[in-house]
This record gives structure tokens, C-alpha cells and sequence, in this order.
């Protein structure tokens, strides 16, 4: 397992959203949270992934050492563009959707934990 784990944000959301919404409901983890690329820095869903590629060049990881959580099939497409592996949770939305290419799939996002990415991650 990594002893450092990078907690980042990709968005279609405006930063201004994803700050006020972090403030709220995560204000002890947002200190540990970077970057947070939303729209004003670029287009997440473009074919080539470009918001995904910037996060993982700030970072300075490879895909290969980084799991995506998305809750659309377009978050999902542009995180496994980019070469990153992908957990799905859908919402209330995009619960239909077949999400073919996530690793793991789950509708009750406190399944999810260190262990259970890492594993993902890096399966046996």
C-alpha cells in the first residue's frame, strides 16, 4: 500500500461550487485536497482527457498510480482516456447506466476505503 495518498478534484463543476460544497460538508479534509481542476481550468470531458492528464502532471504520478471516482459515463470514459483506472458510484441520475470499464461498481460510496482502492489498484 502507499504511504502517501493525493486527494484531487476533477470537475465540470466551477471552482467556486466545489470550494463552497468542500467547505460544508468536508472542512477538515479540504486543507489535504489538491489540485482541484474544475471548468475554469479546462474542459474534463474533451476526447483527450485534458483535465485528468493536468491533474495527474500536478501530482507528478502516472494513471498507472491513480484511481478515479466518477458518477457519470462521461467521467468514466474521459478517466479511463486518460489511462486511469475507474470506480463508479452512481447517483440518482446515472444509476441506469451500464458502466462497462469501471473495476469496481457501487451505489453506497462508504464502501469504499483505503484498502478496497489500493486493491483496486493494484490487484494481486
Amino acid at each position: 500500500m502507499q504511504e502517501r495518498i493525493a486527494i484531487a478534484i476533477v470537475s465540470t463543476s466551477i471552482e467556486e461550487q466545489i470550494e463552497a460544497f468542500l467547505v460544508r460538508h468536508l472542512s477538515e479534509l479540504r486543507p489535504h485536497i489538491h489540485p482541484i481542476l474544475g471548468r475554469r481550468a479546462g474542459t474534463k470531458t474533451a476526447s483527450d482527457s485534458p483535465l485528468y492528464r493536468k491533474c495527474l502532471e500536478e501530482l507528478g504520478l502516472g494513471a498507472e498510480q491513480v484511481i478515479a471516482i466518477e458518477d457519470s459515463m462521461n467521467g468514466l470514459r474521459c478517466a479511463l482516456k486518460a489511462g486511469i483506472k475507474c470506480v463508479a458510484v452512481p447517483n440518482d441520475y446515472t444509476a441506469c447506466a451500464d458502466f462497462k470499464g469501471a473495476v469496481f461498481v457501487t451505489a453506497d460510496i462508504s464502501r469504499l476505503n483505503v484498502s478496497l482502492l489500493d486493491s483496486l489498484l493494484n490487484p494481486a
